[in-house]
Parts: structure tokens; sequence; C-alpha cells
């Protein structure tokens, strides 16, 4: 499954060398940048995510290179995340909500996943909306995950977060 809200680790696909993280809501302003992003698979972490932040949407998201990604594979949980200062890299998240997915399908899932469409299928009772959606998307190229107040990591939903190194 490819959403957590009580902590349970998620799985994605991953097929290029990056991952990103972001607030939901970010995808609705990283959408105008997908023409400048068709030949950016060959950049660094640091340059992706410039271009990344260059939109106007008051999100900053994060790109990450993970170290242990196993046949393609990327095991994400709470656990992974560590907070970041307000004047350092990371994804900055209002809505409480993380998404993380593989760079090389940034355009499927920004396409896929609108702010609408995962309102909806925040309405469903189980999950058959979001199993929608990463159908849409052409596999489990991303993940989301809800923050938890009362956890005892430190993902607790509004603030700012990075990929622990070691990831």
């Amino acid at each position: 499954m490819n959403i957590s809200f009580d902590g349970k680790p998620v799985r994605i696909h991953v097929t290029s060398e990056f991952v990103v993280l972001a607030d939901v809501a970010a995808l609705e302003g990283l959408r105008p940048l997908l023409p400048r992003l068709s030949n950016t698979l060959h950049l660094d972490e640091q340059s992706t995510m410039g271009i990344l932040n260059s939109s106007k949407s008051g999100f900053e998201v994060y790109v990450h290179k993970p170290k242990t990604i196993k046949n393609g594979l990327l095991d994400f949980t709470f656990y992974d995340l560590e907070e970041a200062d307000e004047d350092s890299i990371g994804a900055s998240v209002d809505t409480g909500s993380l998404i993380l997915f593989d760079f090389a399908k940034i355009s499927e899932v920004c396409s896929t996943v609108t702010w609408e469409a995962y309102d909806f299928a925040l309405q469903d009772a189980g999950t058959s909306r979001f199993d929608d959606l990463t159908a849409k998307v052409g596999g489990p190229f991303f993940a989301i995950i809800h923050g938890d107040a009362d956890a005892d990591h430190c993902f607790h939903g509004d603030g700012k977060y990075r990929i622990k190194s070691q990831k």
C-alpha cells in the first residue's frame, strides 16, 4: 500500500537516481515547470532541487539520492525523516501530508495527483481511490505519508522535513 495514515512503512518503485519529497499541495506549483524538467535526469540533487523550487507555489521540495534502493524498490517510514531548520533545505509542509515519488515519474505524478483527486481519495473509507491514482500514474511510483501529532517520530505534520542522509 502506498499510503500511510498510521506510521506503517510505504514502498515505492524507483527508476531514477532521485526521489522527491514534497507537500501534496506543492504538486500544483510543479506542473508549470514540467517542460523545463524533461532534460534534467542528468543533473545533481542541488540543481534539480533548484529547478523544482523555482515554482511560485510557496512550497519548498526536497530531492534526495537514496542509498537503500533494493531491486528498484525503496521502503520508507516516518523514521527516515528528520526535521529541517527553516533556513536549511527540506520539504515545507502545510497540509500535514507528504508525497514521496520517483523523480522520473514527476510528470505522471504531478498530472494525476491533483489536489482535487487527492481530496476525493481522502473521502473514501478504504483505499480504492488511492489505488486508482496509483494505477493512473502507471504503478507504485509514489507514496503519501500523513503526519501524526501524537507519534514518537519527528513527522508531526506541518513543518520542514528532509530524508535522513543514511537512507
